[in-house]
């Protein structure tokens, strides 16, 4: 990615992925490009936030996520939140989250969001209106929310900090297609 371009086409902030959970075994991996990019990006003068791509099926495994997050993190100061996207929507058949209860995502999200929050940073939650109908935000502590809707308005009435209105954005600096956000508060 060339951020320099990035921010001179108009991009005013970033959320990167740091890591993810395997949708099969469930073992932790951290992107490879997490580091670069948001030392790349910090340097273009680009506020970045961060998330990790959940497939927790118990608080402890919310935890153990969010702990190699902090790992992936490693002390950086960032401008916007660090993120939970657990995406039940996106699971297929036989993923590893396509089964739980409304009240066990609640909890891993609560987990999750407790870790980060207890570390100093900001929590957030990401996900459509299918994802987000399975948390109980009062439940999961609420957190602030990042909304994705790709259908001219947000079809929810919940507060949010963020939407995600497209997953088509041609930005400079990008040889492919990105994802396109407003932010509304941090």
């Amino acid at each position: 990615v060339d951020w320099d371009a990035a921010k001179a086409d108009g991009v005013q902030f970033a959320f990167l992925r740091a890591g993810y959970r395997g949708t099969g075994q469930g073992e932790l991996n951290a992107d490879d490009l997490f580091q670069r990019n948001v030392s790349n990006a910090t340097a273009a003068g680009i506020p970045c936030g961060a998330y990790f791509y959940s497939q927790a099926r118990t608080e402890d495994e919310a935890r153990e996520e969010a702990e190699f997050m902090l790992q992936q993190i490693d002390g950086k100061q960032f401008d916007l939140p660090i993120v939970y996207d657990l995406e039940v929507s996106d699971s297929q058949a036989g993923s590893r989250v396509s089964d739980l209860s409304s009240d066990q995502i609640s909890a891993n999200a609560r987990a999750f969001c407790q870790v980060i929050s207890d570390a100093g940073y900001q929590p957030m939650i990401y996900g459509n209106i299918e994802d987000l109908s399975h948390i109980d935000m009062v439940a999961a502590g609420q957190p602030s929310i990042w909304f994705a809707d790709y259908n001219g308005t947000p079809s929810t009435n919940q507060q949010l900090a963020v939407w995600q209105y497209s997953s088509k954005a041609k930005v400079d600096g990008f040889d492919h297609a990105v994802d396109a956000n407003l932010l509304f508060r941090q």
